[in-house]
């Protein structure tokens, strides 16, 4: 149930629990892209002894020195192993896809709140319009913080 209250001629909603359910949506939505951006530093921070300890055989160099190079990576949101091989070639390890996937699901979430926010504007108080506003952007600050992590690392 929504109320209106007109004064002054001006139409003013007071919100609905609908319009509170569609706020809580877009802050779930954003969850899973913090959630991969907190992935992709544990994956940083173990980077070196996972893939040393997950080298693939006939990986160059002897076990307490092998030939690789690791690091962070925006899509998938994770850790990137390459190994130098024997025969002259490399090969790599990926890991990140599941939390990215979730994130990129979120973000889609994130998305649609805003839409269906943009949609019914009238109809919306306006901390109920802030606050999804605020969940998108924090889903958008979210991707460029891992963009930015990937980069620098």
């Amino acid at each position: 149930m929504m109320a209106v209250v007109q004064r002054r001629g001006i139409r003013q909603t007071t919100g609905g629990a609908r319009w509170s359910l569609l706020v809580l949506i877009g802050f779930v939505g954003m969850l899973p892209v913090w959630w991969a951006l907190l992935g992709q530093l544990l994956e940083h921070r173990e980077a070196y002894t996972a893939c040393s300890s997950g080298a693939p055989p006939g990986t160059v160099g002897s076990l307490e020195n092998l030939r690789f190079h690791a690091d962070s990576t925006f899509l998938p949101a994770g850790r990137r192993c390459v190994y130098d091989m024997a025969d002259g070639s490399t090969q790599a390890w990926q890991t990140g896809w599941p939390s990215t996937i979730w994130a990129l699901s979120g973000t889609g979430v994130c998305l649609l709140v805003l839409v269906v926010c943009w949609l019914s504007w009238r109809r919306m108080s306006p901390m109920q319009r802030m606050l999804v506003h605020v969940a998108a952007g924090l889903a958008v600050l979210g991707w460029v913080a891992i963009a930015s992590f990937a980069a620098l690392n």
